[in-house]
């Protein structure tokens, strides 16, 4: 819901489903220099090497993220949330649609994935895989 004192503009966008941006279709309804959300370009990637990224990932004792593959789709479990979707922007790159955040895996020297990192709201953050 947003509100324009100096127009008297109002608006209210209504949503069925949690999405990132729906204040930001109000804001851009009432003033279109509030940008609307860009989601990321989506790539077709080979599923046979979702398995790569399955796994536990720690970045501290009690945050701990969880990939795993369903039907050829990659979900992450972030601690105390449940499994959301992500879509890949390139090979070892994902983005959540629910969320402005992407995650990247990483591959050692052997070319295995060892770590992902989260990339949210400020400082990256690199976790570690543990299994």
């Amino acid at each position: 819901m947003g509100f324009r004192p100096d127009t008297g503009e109002g608006v209210i966008v209504l949503s069925n489903a949690s999405y990132r941006g729906v204040d930001r279709i109000g804001f851009h309804l009432l003033d279109d220099g509030h940008k609307l959300d860009k989601l990321p370009e989506l790539v077709t990637i080979d599923p046979g090497i979702l398995s790569d990224y399955v796994g536990i990932y720690s970045l501290n004792p009690d945050m701990k993220l969880t990939i795993k593959n369903d039907n050829d789709q990659l979900f992450v479990m972030v601690s105390g949330q449940p499994f959301f979707p992500v879509y890949p922007t390139g090979r070892d790159e994902f983005a959540f649609k629910v969320a402005d955040a992407r995650i990247s895996f990483v591959r050692n020297q052997q070319g295995k994935v060892d770590r992902l990192v989260l990339h949210q709201d400020g400082p990256d953050l690199e976790c570690m895989k543990t299994n």
